[in-house]
């Protein structure tokens, strides 16, 4: 039942009687409901209704509740967070918050309450059959967080908040939104799957800013790296009295439990926004990896200092230097990160010299006997396509080659300048090689 665009009370109460009245029912599915321009945006509701039910069901085993806006507050008459049916912020990112008789505020008003997740938390704590929950990708907030893994710690049956099974050998979490905070707990409990070999985490915020933090006189500027839930996080925005950062402490704690897990071959974390940064501390977790087989680093602009697309390349040198001491692997993807051709050729140099490896950005480069290469829709990159031109280059047996729906012209925004970067070398690459396919 999910991504049916139902977050609303209506639905959320259809669903606890459905509860309520079932004792069959072993596994539900309402994740990924949230959709704003279609008026499905009531998480805390939604919430209130399945918790209604969920506390007197002793059937439900599992539970995904994933990326459905649960954190919203359920505010006092008359406030509200949305205008015309939209999430009113300022250009910070901060929410302002309106009222019926015209007032506004920044700060969240008094008497506010997570009413949802209090609801969710009763009913979990009620429930003596739950084994799994899903709540990633609901913008909780570390606090929220603790809370219901206090509760699984002293709950008879509950083992995951992240929806994972001590026994399950493959974990897809791709697309549900999670935040640093999310990271955070997923990473607490991988310890306890010990069976897990495949996890997939593309396509979610790992990397998130921060709001505002207050400090008069901080004296931070963007660029700066400071301490932040423990770990160096890089400043993305300042003012002379606050400033926000780059949240790493989610991916700390995951990169820590990665490189300590000894049954994951496989592991997805395309699509993060970790820049150099963040691909740095993900180089640490790879180093000396003896089990992983496969390894997906696509799409995280990892060439750049952060979003405004300044150029670094501490991150693709940290990883380059991590590829000839991960033991097993096979398959890399490292496509569409803002790497320029002259280091995607030092990485290339690095992947033939290492007998373990096969595929690199979806191109199985050292088979010289392919004919048609399909790698369509992978997200290749400047960096793909100078892969696909060598390969083309020494394989004479190429006679249908398909790389649509790619990036190949490296597009990125600098927002510095407000313009948009082209970076033309793989195609450019990749029209000269064409010619050598005979």
């Amino acid at each position: 039942m999910s991504k049916n665009v139902m977050l609303t009370k209506e639905a959320g109460k259809a669903l606890g009687d459905m509860l309520k009245a079932n004792s069959v029912l072993k596994e539900l599915d309402v994740s990924s409901n949230y959709n704003l321009n279609a008026g499905s945006w009531d998480g805390a509701g939604f919430a209130l209704g399945i918790a209604d039910g969920l506390s007197t069901n002793g059937a439900l085993k599992n539970l995904n509740i994933s990326s459905n806006g649960m954190e919203q507050l359920v505010m006092p008459d008359g406030w509200t967070d949305r205008m015309a049916g939209r999430t009113f912020r300022l250009r910070s990112g901060t929410k302002r918050y309106c009222h019926k008789d015209g007032r506004v505020q920044d700060s969240i008003p008094e008497g506010s309450k997570p009413e949802g997740f209090i609801a969710l938390a009763n009913a979990i704590t009620s429930n003596g059959a739950l084994v799994t929950v899903n709540v990633m990708g609901n913008s909780m907030g570390k606090e929220q967080l603790s809370k219901l893994q206090e509760i699984t710690q002293g709950h008879p049956t509950l083992i995951s908040l992240c929806g994972i099974a001590d026994d399950a050998t493959e974990a897809d979490l791709s697309g549900l939104g999670m935040d640093a905070d999310d990271a955070a707990v997923l990473a607490d409990e991988l310890p306890t799957k010990g069976a897990l070999e495949v996890l997939n985490m593309s396509n979610n915020n790992l990397v998130c800013e921060s709001g505002w933090i207050d400090q008069d006189a901080h004296g931070f500027k963007e660029g700066d790296m400071v301490e932040h839930e423990g770990v160096q996080s890089l400043v993305s925005s300042a003012t002379s009295f606050s400033y926000k950062v780059m949240m790493m402490h989610g991916l700390v704690a995951l990169a820590d439990a990665i490189s300590t897990s000894g049954a994951m071959t496989k592991f997805d974390i395309s699509a993060n926004g970790l820049y150099a940064a963040g691909a740095k501390i993900f180089a640490e977790a790879l180093s000396g990896n003896k089990v992983l087989t496969e390894v997906n680093i696509s799409s995280n602009s990892i060439g750049h200092k952060d979003w405004r697309g300044a150029s670094d390349m501490s991150g693709v040198i940290a990883i380059g230097n991590a590829i000839p001491t991960i033991g097993a692997i096979e398959n890399l993807h490292i496509g569409s990160n803002g790497i320029p051709a002259d280091k995607m050729h030092e990485i290339m140099a690095m992947c033939h010299s290492k007998p373990s490896m096969k595929v690199l950005c979806g191109v199985p480069f050292k088979d010289k006997t392919i004919t048609e290469l399909d790698v369509s829709g992978k997200n290749l990159g400047v960096e793909g396509a100078v892969v696909v031109s060598n390969y083309i280059e020494n394989n004479g047996a190429m006679t249908s080659l398909n790389v649509s729906n790619n990036n190949l012209g490296g597009k990125s925004w600098d927002n510095r300048k407000g313009e948009a970067i082209f970076d033309l070398s793989g195609i450019r690459a990749l029209a000269a090689a064409i010619p050598e396919c005979k």
